[in-house]
């Protein structure tokens, strides 16, 4: 039996396409994730954190945006 830490794995979705961001530090929050990453993707901002669970021995999360129109 092996144990330890599963590791995290933060998709963010932007319309139809999705890219797979690294863990910067296991011991942040995913909030505080989507906060570090913001700087390079105002998306997230709006952007909802979806927990999908576990899959392939990683916890997945989902940084879902809010697509809109303004008027």
């Amino acid at each position: 039996m092996k144990t330890g830490e599963l590791k995290r794995v933060f998709t963010i979705k932007i319309g139809n396409n999705s890219q797979v961001l690294e863990d910067p530090n296991p011991a942040l929050s995913a909030e505080d994730v989507k906060e570090l990453y913001s700087t390079q993707y105002p998306e997230l901002l709006n952007s909802q954190i979806i927990n999908k669970g576990v899959e392939d021995d990683k916890i997945q999360y989902e940084f879902a945006t809010v697509a809109g129109t303004k008027g």
